[in-house]
């Protein structure tokens, strides 16, 4: 790792409409201790400001030398020699990133840092229960956050180590979407592009760090400093009846899985081996490879049975898979469930079968599906008591009627644990319902739906 002399800092400064005065003595006296320039960039479209930002520090990367890339907004005030004490920290825990504890401009008492569960929800740190933490920690310091969740941090105050590789795949974008809920009503959604950073760092396995070893004050109409624990709120009570702050909308990604149901897949995949039959452009498959070990997805990728019909779709899939992080966690393949399937391994803990929603396919592909589960393994079928998709509800009944159990219904996603068999289907003959025998398909290509 470089010294402090050796140190050469990209100071990126977004903002738009003047710089607030107190933030000044912060910008001007950051470091002494590194070579360091400060580039501000203005616009009103947050995310392409910090994008124009970061681009300009990896194009002049080679020739300036940055070995380190931070960022301070300009409604943020700074004690002097934040960023000496912020390289200090990285060096120190090993860290990738480190971020600085900012207090939201409320009298809340809440931070703009937080724990990101693995369903996408967050729930954001109070001031009090910050100096309850160490001055620097990581997920691994808060005792209440849930296994597979991981930290969320704010981008007012921040430093990243800018050598390393993944560097050049970073992009800043925010998820927006208007999501429809069960009671009927509409809610608007966002994932900042601090948290989207924050999970896409996660993703990638990189090691991040909140702190408040360095006084920081969010100015607004009034100063909310994190000096000290002060607020209305001992812990995050959330908007409304205890809903935290954002959820992991894929607002650009097409499909019908909703957003309760991508959670429900998130949690269900976390930490496991999947394979997902049918996966159209990636919308489920993203839900799932967020949390899964792995997952293995098989689609024609021609559109069947969706409106794109015809087209090519294994291009956008996998621009999906990459946009959000996880194409390193997805196997694609292209190809008919019934060709597909028998030449995977015995070797998944979760089947989600989204492919052709007729009857003797979805019958067809619960078969082959148990055949490569392990024991203990669980089958989601999507659609089900769809009035559009009668042949789902009627496969899935008869998987119930042959001895399998239904877990939960989330939406129209049913999770079922399938007959206790301890055999291939093959050996044991597996019927439905009504006693016929699982069909060899041999045409009528699949997609989901």
């Amino acid at each position: 790792m470089p010294s402090p002399c050796e140190r050469a800092v990209y100071l990126a400064l977004p903002c738009y409409g003047g710089v607030e005065p107190g933030a000044l003595p912060g910008l001007l006296l950051a470091t002494s201790a590194a070579r360091w320039t400060l580039m501000p960039y203005g616009g009103s479209l947050l995310a392409y400001t910090f994008n124009n930002l970061w681009v300009g520090a990896l194009n002049s990367r080679e020739a300036q030398g940055w070995t380190h890339f931070a960022m301070h907004h300009n409604d943020i005030d700074a004690e002097p020699g934040w960023l000496d004490t912020l390289m200090d920290e990285l060096d120190r825990t090993g860290a990738d990133v480190v971020s600085v504890a900012v207090a939201i401009k409320d009298t809340r008492g809440l931070c703009s840092c937080g724990v990101m569960e693995q369903s996408g929800n967050i729930r954001r740190l109070t001031l009090r229960e910050l100096y309850q933490l160490p001055e620097t920690f990581g997920i691994e310091d808060i005792a209440w956050a849930p296994e597979g969740s991981h930290l969320a941090v704010n981008t007012g105050l921040w430093v990243c180590r800018f050598t390393a590789p993944w560097v050049e795949k970073v992009c800043f974008n925010i998820a927006d979407a208007i999501v429809k809920g069960d009671d009927g009503t509409y809610r608007a959604h966002v994932l900042p592009e601090d948290w989207n950073f924050s999970r896409w760092l996660h993703q990638q396995g990189l090691r991040v760090r909140c702190t408040r070893k360095v006084t920081a004050g969010h100015t607004g109409k009034s100063r909310f400093a994190n000096d000290r624990p002060w607020g209305d709120w001992s812990e995050d009570l959330g908007d409304g009846q205890r809903q935290y702050w954002a959820s992991a909308v894929l607002p650009d990604v097409d499909g019908w899985l909703t957003d309760s149901e991508g959670q429900a897949l998130a949690r269900l995949a976390a930490g496991k081996s999947v394979l997902e039959i049918g996966s159209y452009k990636g919308r489920s498959t993203i839900w799932m490879a967020r949390t899964a070990r792995h997952v293995t997805a098989v689609d024609t990728f021609d559109g069947a049975g969706t409106w794109a019909r015809g087209q090519d779709t294994f291009a956008t899939c996998a621009g999906n898979l990459d946009r959000h992080g996880v194409a390193d966690r997805v196997t694609l393949h292209r190809g008919v469930s019934w060709e597909v399937l028998p030449g995977l391994p015995r070797a998944f803990d979760l089947v989600f079968v989204d492919g052709s929603h007729e009857y003797e396919a979805v019958r067809a592909d619960a078969a082959r599906a148990r055949d490569v589960l392990l024991p203990g393994g669980l089958l989601c079928f999507h659609d089900y008591n769809s009035l559009a998709d009668p042949g789902v509800t009627r496969a899935v009944n008869g998987l119930l009627a042959s001895g399998g159990e239904l877990l939960e219904v989330v939406g129209s996603l049913a999770v079922v644990r399938p007959p206790d068999c301890g055999l291939r289907n093959a050996e044991c003959g597996l019927k439905d319902s009504l006693g016929g025998p699982v069909p060899v398909l041999s045409g009528n290509p699949q997609s989901a739906i």
